[in-house]
């Protein structure tokens, strides 16, 4: 199984493979950006937010369906045991407004009460073999 890399905020991003995934077994990756050093090296929620706030200081969420939400596209590469290719893609979603109101009304709401992230349009499909 392997996530492949991903870039946002102008930053790759990169997961190291798994090599097998047994039935009912779950792995952990954690993604990581080669350069940044300890701090913000896995922050990449904290990078899509930044990257909204960027597009939407030089006017580029015109061009979204929803300017409340900021996405980037995972794409997970995977082979069964008998050599058969399947692709996963999925949306990750940010929801950068809902952050900040969750930030700021954190001692008056509980923070489960904002969507801050979520996964979205999820496909499968076999490619090869």
């Amino acid at each position: 199984v392997q996530v492949q890399p991903l870039s946002i905020d102008r930053l790759t991003v990169v997961f190291d493979p798994i090599p097998i995934l047994a039935t009912n077994e779950p792995k952990t990756r954690i993604p990581t950006i080669p350069g940044i050093g300890i701090d913000g090296s896995h922050e990449i929620i904290n990078r899509m937010v930044k990257e909204w706030q960027e597009a939407y200081e030089q006017g580029r969420l015109a061009n979204q369906d929803q300017i409340n939400e900021w996405k980037t596209e995972i794409l997970v590469t995977y082979e069964d045991f008998a050599g058969k290719r399947f692709e996963m893609t999925c949306d990750l979603v940010v929801f950068p407004m809902e952050r900040e109101l969750r930030d700021r009304n954190a001692f008056q709401q509980p923070r489960n009460k904002y969507k801050t992230v979520e996964v979205k349009n999820i496909k499968f499909k076999a490619v090869g073999k």
